[in-house]
């Protein structure tokens, strides 16, 4: 991940921060790649609430069997 995602801001001036990434990645650990990281993305664009990214963001999933 790119800290575009860890720094993504809310309206109450909070980032988004590791442990909610850690959090939103522990919660979609049994899904597929693709799911895991739509999950997290749809948390990150739910927890900022339209408040616009003032960053890029990159988030790579890598799922080993």
């Amino acid at each position: 991940y790119s800290d575009g995602i860890t720094d993504r801001g809310n309206p109450d001036g909070e980032m988004y921060g590791l442990e909610r990434l850690e959090e939103a990645a522990l919660r979609s650990r049994a899904d597929s790649a693709r799911i895991c990281l739509y999950s997290i993305l749809g948390d990150i664009q739910g927890w900022s609430r339209g408040t616009p990214a003032e960053d890029d963001a990159t988030l790579i999933i890598l799922k080993l069997r």
